[in-house]
């Protein structure tokens, strides 16, 4: 694992590019979108020196979910076996394992998920963004 002044170097010295989505999620107790935020915007300060019109967009979006969010698809009649799952990984995602509320409702992990697609609705409005 690199160093966070390894990392700001290597940012400043060879970050290029003119458009960046950083996608940060709320319970992500592993992510570092701010860090690598701030060493972004190092990285464009080196690169306006140098290249004093270039215009750099760089956002940041907070998402519900966690770190497993992009990685989960939608459900789609595998229900039971990813309850299963799910439920033995207990705090993987938001609702924790499996059981029941005192309403009677469900708290299975899989009922709980954040949909994949919030994420695929943001990149896509990001792409539609750079192609006009």
């Amino acid at each position: 694992v690199p160093t966070p002044d390894a990392m700001s170097s290597a940012a400043r010295r060879a970050y290029r590019c003119r458009r960046t989505l950083l996608m940060q999620f709320e319970n992500d107790n592993l992510d570092d979108s701010e860090q690598l935020e701030s060493y972004l915007r190092e990285a464009e300060s080196v690169m306006k020196m140098k290249r004093p019109m270039i215009t750099i967009d760089l956002q940041r979006k907070v998402l519900d979910g966690n770190h497993a969010t992009p990685l989960l698809g939608p459900l789609g009649g595998e229900d039971d076996a990813l309850r299963e799952v799910l439920g033995s990984l207990g705090g993987v995602i938001p609702g924790g394992g499996g059981g029941v509320e005192e309403d009677g409702g469900s708290t299975d992990a899989a009922s709980n998920m954040i949909p994949v697609e919030n994420v695929v609705d943001e990149l896509v409005a990001w792409l539609d963004e750079g192609s006009l």
